[in-house]
């Protein structure tokens, strides 16, 4: 799993917007939800009047993107808190033939799928069957014993915010010990569980980008509910979102080794060489990481996602409470990494920009969420590695001034100031 922070230097790399430092934590705010606090913050600005998204010409925007990130295929999406408002897709399948794109085309979406769990989660607390204070511990008591004394007192809370003591990486052979593994991907998480948590954490408060903590909050709760997270998500986000496309692992079915078929069910995701790889197991990582970055869905689906996400963070109707929200939102004092997402002070977005990437090197996506400005744009492509987060944040950064330029006749800027 990669560390989808990067987007947020990739961005200011390609267009050129500068980050932010430190974050306030919104537990001082008195009325939650409220936008994440960030530097230039003050008084947020009424959201565009005319929503002219849906009239923003996303193909001549694509093509440039994809000569100049030699995508085999790209898409993009404008998404308000009403749903995806505009959506575009162009490309080929697998770089080599001729089976162009389609709208309903699933993107695998990476770590873009933490932000995803995180709400599941919000959702398992509000139902009570979690609590943001629940231990390892308490998680996990048949492997109390075994754990590592430092663990046993980290909480759900800490995992998601990445300061929890969970290394980036895997010990040593564990990660064999899973790609061999072939019982159920919740019996894969509890292996993982049992050999993190057994071995001495990290010392300090530092924050670390780690998908392995994703992993072991999944565990925490689908062990809380006694049914498989890909069960909770299904039953519990993508249904009553209506994301009729969205699955786990790479989209598309497998097919025999050493074999392609003449006309492929779905997109292929590529290595940065352009060598391409058939759905199957070498085409993502375990299926034990899904909490951490599995989700496949089509543009579309997506965006119903961050429409939600967007309702939540603009005071809109919503399943979740605004408490909920402020805790998923927000980072704590220090750091602007909250749970899923990164935030940054944006002149463009009013104050605050919400972003957030992922790829499994065979593909690439990222999402800039403005919800002071009530839009977000996503973009994903079907190769990963390389320089395709740079200029697939360039994309980004030209979908979002153009969306600017017609909602408030804002002139493009070669920065985000």
């Amino acid at each position: 799993m990669r560390r989808a922070v990067r987007a947020a230097l990739a961005l200011a790399v390609a267009a050129g917007l500068a980050a932010a430092s430190g974050t306030p934590s919104l537990a001082q705010e008195q009325q939650p939800p409220a936008v994440p606090v960030a530097p230039g913050s003050s008084k947020a600005p009424a959201a565009p009047t005319a929503d002219d998204a849906n009239k923003v010409k996303l193909p001549p925007l694509l093509v440039a993107g994809r000569q100049r990130g030699n995508f085999p295929a790209v898409a993009a999406a404008i998404v308000r808190p009403d749903g995806t408002v505009n959506h575009a897709v162009l490309g080929v399948r697998r770089l080599g033939s001729t089976d162009v794109v389609r709208l309903d085309d699933r993107w695998h979406l990476g770590s873009c799928g933490k932000a995803m769990t995180a709400t599941l989660i919000g959702m398992l607390v509000e139902k009570g069957t979690l609590r943001w204070e629940t231990t390892l511990a308490e998680a996990f008591p048949e492997l109390a014993d075994r754990m590592h004394e430092k663990y046993r007192a980290v909480t759900l809370e800490r995992l998601l915010q990445g300061r929890g003591g969970v290394p980036a990486e895997f010990g040593a052979g564990l990660w064999d010990r899973v790609v061999a593994f072939r019982g159920s991907p919740r019996q894969a998480r509890m292996l993982i569980v049992e050999d993190v948590l057994s071995r001495p954490p990290l010392e300090g408060d530092q924050y670390v980008y780690s998908s392995v903590a994703w992993v072991i909050a999944g565990a925490m709760a689908e062990g809380a509910a006694d049914v498989a997270y890909e069960d909770l998500m299904r039953s519990m986000l993508f249904e009553p979102l209506g994301m009729t496309t969205a699955g786990f692992g790479a989209p598309g079915e497998p097919v025999a080794e050493g074999h392609k078929p003449v006309r492929m069910d779905a997109p292929r995701g590529h290595y940065a060489s352009g060598l391409s790889q058939e759905p199957g197991p070498r085409a993502d990582n375990p299926p034990a990481f899904a909490p951490a970055g599995s989700v496949h869905a089509s543009m579309e689906d997506w965006g119903k996602f961050i429409a939600f996400q967007l309702r939540g963070l603009t005071g809109k109707p919503s399943p979740l409470k605004p408490q909920t929200w402020a805790r998923i939102m927000n980072p704590p004092e220090g750091q602007n990494a909250a749970m899923g997402w990164v935030v940054h002070g944006r002149e463009w977005a009013g104050g605050v920009a919400m972003t957030h990437d992922g790829s499994n090197g065979r593909w690439y996506s990222v999402a800039w969420m403005a919800p002071r400005k009530e839009f977000a744009v996503l973009v994903a492509t079907n190769i990963g590695g390389g320089n395709v987060g740079i200029a697939c944040n360039q994309l980004a950064w030209d979908v979002i001034q153009e969306h600017l330029r017609l909602t408030e006749g804002r002139e493009p800027t070669p920065s985000g100031r």
